[in-house]
């Protein structure tokens, strides 16, 4: 998975394209990699409502392995759709471009 965006206070990593639950595993298993050992703790896992999310086997997978640490649909933490905070880019930027 590409890096997006980098600051002082988050990274966010994301993918363009479809997401199916047969790749979404191993995406995030290979981003992962990359990541540092012990960092993971810090990380949050936020996505969307899409179908592939939604699935026991992708739901049973983030549990496993971000515990609580998940923003989204069904997640520990709920955002609201299109939350300012959480997607500035659903936000602001799309509506001003088109």
């Amino acid at each position: 998975m590409p890096l997006i965006h980098r600051s002082d206070q988050s990274d966010l990593w994301g993918r363009e394209g479809e997401m199916s639950v047969y790749n979404i595993i191993d995406e995030i298993n290979n981003a992962a990699e990359k990541w540092i050992c012990g960092r993971l703790w810090n990380v949050w896992f936020q996505y969307d409502g899409a179908p592939a999310h939604k699935t026991s086997s992708v739901k049973q997978y983030m549990v496993d392995e971000f515990g609580e640490q998940i923003i989204g649909y069904g997640g520990f933490k709920v955002c609201p759709p299109r939350s300012p905070d959480l997607t500035p880019m659903d936000f602001f930027l799309w509506g001003y471009l088109k």
